[in-house]
């Protein structure tokens, strides 16, 4: 756990950095935070139901490893863009465990991974919400 803590380490959120991004527009700020707040979930949401698939010891095929991969892939660069660099990370790892579960498909290290980098993930969602309010 130590080893993932370090790996996700990094500002929540650089509110200067972003409206610096969109030359300090407070109304388009609040556009992107609206588009993130509609369109993440779904992603969160694949993600979450695969970590509790893996929880019963299923195992994941291809074609939902690379729709997982996808979704990570997806909120790390609509994080990353925010500034939400904590989440960005996050998501980079979960994205680097799955391409990892795909040429391993059996490690279950990986598999338990991705579990704890979900709750993670979820956590980290909550408070970006209080955030973007």
């Amino acid at each position: 756990m130590e080893e993932i803590i370090k790996e996700i380490e990094g500002t929540r959120f650089d509110k200067a950095e972003l409206l610096d991004k969109v030359d300090g527009d407070e109304e388009v700020l609040e556009l992107l935070f609206d588009s993130m707040k509609s369109q993440l979930p779904e992603y969160l949401e694949d993600i979450t139901n695969a970590a509790e698939a893996f929880k019963t010891g299923g195992v994941p095929d291809s074609v939902l490893l690379d729709k997982l991969r996808s979704a990570a892939h997806t909120i790390k660069g609509s994080s990353y863009n925010l500034c939400f660099h904590r989440m960005g990370n996050i998501a980079k790892a979960i994205e680097f465990t799955i391409k990892a579960m795909m040429t391993d498909i059996d490690n279950t290290g990986y598999r338990e991974r991705l579990v704890i980098l979900d709750r993670i993930l979820n956590d980290e969602w909550k408070e970006l919400l209080v955030i973007m309010k």
